[in-house]
């Protein structure tokens, strides 16, 4: 059955040789079979010989193999080592710059901390009770913005005039500072706390 299948059929001489192997292993030369035609031939051989050397490479290839590899980490931790030596030289400049910075900080918060509490003394002396920090904030940041449309409305009206155009006569944008605007907070009702802004003109 084995014989009749078509994988033998198309190839008959390797269920042959095998059955001869087998027979020429078992009876010897009783069998008959000339041992010659038992081995492979020269392109098996070379076949062999390539599978060989992939999969059980020379002590030679395995051991600079090795050492290739062995070379290979040596050079990525002097390298490393490299890296971290150079940190390490930056790494007092680097505490030092982060010190200042801590320290500038700091001391802009400080300064920031005297000005408010210098401009909520200044409204209370005005309204007579305290103003709410966070919506004295809220009046700076009005104010800066409407300096820098007054700055940029003073800059548009020179350009204006300098190229020979009538300016604009309406009334410019004037900064607004802390003694114009003013914050008037804690209107109390049974159930409620408002606050709102009133603009106040000098």
């Amino acid at each position: 059955a084995a014989r009749d299948s078509p994988r033998l059929q198309k190839n008959p001489t390797e269920w042959q040789k095998k059955y001869e192997r087998r027979l020429f292993g078992r009876y010897g030369g009783a069998s008959g079979v000339d041992p010659a035609k038992l081995w492979p031939s020269h392109v098996r051989l070379g076949e062999l010989a390539a599978e060989d050397r992939e999969w059980h490479p020379p002590i030679e290839v395995m051991l600079e193999s090795i050492a290739a590899r062995e070379r290979e980490k040596e050079q990525r931790r002097m390298e490393r080592e490299k890296i971290i030596a150079a940190n390490m030289a930056k790494m007092p400049k680097m505490i030092s710059d982060w010190k200042k910075q801590k320290r500038e900080a700091k001391q802009k918060q400080r300064e920031e901390k005297i000005k408010r509490d210098k401009l909520l003394a200044e409204a209370r002396e005005r309204f007579g009770y305290a103003l709410d920090p966070q919506a004295l904030g809220q009046v700076q940041r009005d104010g800066r913005r409407n300096r820098e449309r007054g700055e940029e409305e003073e800059k548009t009206s020179e350009t204006q005039e300098e190229g020979g155009r009538a300016g604009n006569s309406g009334s410019r944008i004037q900064p607004v500072t802390l003694r114009e605007q003013g914050l008037l907070y804690s209107a109390t009702v049974p159930y409620c706390k408002i606050g709102f802004f009133v603009s106040l003109s000098l």
